[in-house]
């Protein structure tokens, strides 16, 4: 030869070669000079009569070979002409190699190829395509960059050394992408053994391929990684979506807690409720008698009219039976006899239902809340759960507003009292007597509200020390714990006795105390409002995890700082993953 086309490969071939002279019983022979090429003289013994009689084959099919030699004219034409597209015929059919077949939902999966020996490439894109695959090719780790950062394929197949851009070079660069980071990877690679498949996997591959490999291993591997992938995405998914819901929450009891007005309070938990459950209409429902009965009057609406509400067949609610979710209202007979579908549909009202009562802290029921989508099986255990606890919340709240009207109308009455006691300065002292005896009725009903209240502030404590998953606590301004929830006593060891009244930077490690850590995320938490960090926390027992932390400050009417919420969640098998 001349000149060789390449300078590509590893010498496999010249092995596969040097092996089969060898089972032939023949021998082969190279002269090379440099600067005009090699020349590879093959010298084989006609007849059958040196080759053992187990290895001749009576039979040979003549269809098979006529594929095979169409490919090897077509490779060799291809030597002469560079590395151009050609089409190839398979080595065999895809019965003979029985791949199996890529599963997949709507279009089938994007793989790049990289490769820079152009008969492995050609050879891996016809099984990947055979396989069902869709399929872009490249010569070299930099074109393979380019082409990953303009289609954002599925998986990567590249070769481990190429030209301009290698195997591994490539790998670091897609994981420093942000939308190329997740991209499973895989590595195959003439470099056999232990320690190359550890550097591989070391070096963020997600799968390493020895070479010479056989086709249905390579494709089992391109579709458990592709699934694989597709676990991971959707893993990832679950978390945002459990992240923005915790948010939502947080955000919420912030809202109900400093509102005072009771329809502003409805309409956001009515809000949060649709939002966080996905319903498509949300409505709250006051309970009011009426002469024949229980009635719904409606109180907060959206996502549907007014009329269409009201002509609904909603069953009544009772704090007794708690939440009611149905998956399709046409039926269940809890919804009414001859109920019509087709009825609902074309006032624009729904198939699958959720409703939880609202109820005080007395067990009287105040209202209901009502969730709607047009879609059946919607709404699911864990949706029942969050509007569930969304509804607890909307009672204290309701409660409290409605107490902190009762106490305004209190004041406003005192107030008019004071003035009619100046206006009738003649019959003071009658007019002192029977006010005296008013100001000791309302004294007493001041003093069966703030007790009630407490009731409610014990009771929402208590709700907060049921949460177990979350290390939920209040600090003062100045960072000292005030309150101590049972998941903060699981996730971090102390009791409340051993905790209150202690700085919160004993939950940080000596590093972070000595950089001043503790005190820029409350200075952060009181100029933006809120902390959010990830970082290493400390147990009682010196123990340590990696916390998920988010600080709020509260402050007072005036805005003045008067103390902090954390909210400390344990993600340490989630950073370990």
């Amino acid at each position: 030869m001349p000149r060789g086309r390449s300078i590509e490969g590893s010498g496999i071939g010249l092995a596969l070669v040097q092996e089969l002279v060898r089972l032939h019983g023949g021998t082969i022979h190279v002269e090379s000079e440099v600067g005009k090429g090699s020349a590879f003289t093959i010298s084989l013994p006609f007849g059958t009569g040196h080759l053992p009689a187990d290895k001749i084959v009576a039979h040979k099919d003549i269809a098979l070979t006529s594929v095979r030699a169409h490919a090897y004219g077509i490779e060799a034409v291809s030597w002469l002409g560079g590395e151009k597209a050609v089409e190839i015929a398979p080595a065999s059919g895809p019965q003979d190699l029985k791949l199996p077949v890529a599963s997949r939902d709507g279009e089938s999966p994007l793989i790049l190829l990289a490769d820079d020996n152009f008969d492995m490439r050609n050879y891996v894109e016809r099984l990947l395509r055979l396989a069902g695959y869709r399929v872009k090719s490249v010569a070299d780790g930099q074109a393979a960059l380019s082409a990953a950062s303009d289609l954002k394929p599925d998986l990567v197949l590249t070769d481990v050394m190429m030209p301009e851009l290698g195997g591994f070079e490539l790998l670091t660069k897609l994981r420093a992408e942000d939308e190329l980071k997740s991209t499973p990877v895989i590595l195959p690679s003439a470099r056999a053994g232990e320690e190359a498949k550890i550097e591989g996997l070391r070096a963020g591959a997600d799968d390493y391929l020895i070479k010479p490999f056989a086709a249905r291993e390579l494709l089992a591997r391109v579709e458990t990684n592709l699934q694989l992938a597709r676990t991971r995405r959707d893993a990832a998914h679950l978390l945002r979506e459990e992240a923005q819901t915790l948010e939502s929450l947080h955000r919420f009891g912030m809202a109900i807690a400093a509102e005072l007005d009771l329809e502003k309070t409805v309409e956001i938990v009515m809000e949060t409720a649709r939002q966080l459950s996905g319903a498509a209409f949300g409505a709250f429902s006051s309970k009011l008698a009426d002469q024949h009965g229980e009635a719904h009057t409606l109180f907060a609406l959206s996502g549907a009219s007014r009329e269409a509400f009201t002509s609904f067949p909603i069953p009544p609610l009772s704090s007794a039976e708690g939440v009611i979710r149905s998956k399709d209202i046409s039926n269940d007979p809890r919804f009414g006899r001859g109920y019509s579908p087709r009825t609902l549909s074309e006032r624009s009202l729904l198939c699958s239902y959720l409703a939880a009562p609202v109820v005080s802290r007395t067990g009287e029921l105040l209202g209901g809340l009502f969730l709607g989508h047009p879609q059946p099986d919607v709404f699911d255990i864990r949706t029942e759960r969050v509007v569930s606890a969304i509804a607890v919340q909307a009672g204290i709240a309701m409660d409290k507003v409605r107490l902190y009207q009762a106490a305004q109308g209190e004041i406003r009455r005192r107030k008019q009292t004071e003035a009619a006691l100046r206006e009738s300065e003649q019959s003071l002292e009658g007019r002192v007597i029977e006010r005296t005896a008013e100001l000791a009725a309302a004294n007493e009903r001041l003093i069966r509200e703030a007790t009630k209240r407490e009731r409610a502030e014990n009771r929402f404590q208590h709700l907060v020390e049921a949460v177990v998953d979350y290390a939920l606590f209040t600090l003062d301004s100045s960072g000292i714990i005030s309150n101590w929830n049972t998941g903060a006593e699981r996730i971090k060891g102390y009791r409340a006795a051993e905790i209150v009244g202690r700085h919160f930077e004993c939950f940080y490690t000596g590093e972070d105390r000595a950089a001043g850590v503790p005190a820029r995320a409350l200075a952060t938490a009181t100029k933006d409002g809120k902390f959010e960090a990830e970082g290493w926390r400390v147990r009682k027992d010196g123990s340590r995890f990696w916390a998920s932390v988010v600080i709020n400050v509260i402050r007072d009417k005036r805005g003045q700082v008067i103390g902090f919420v954390k909210i400390t969640r344990d993600v340490t098998e989630r950073r370990e993953a």
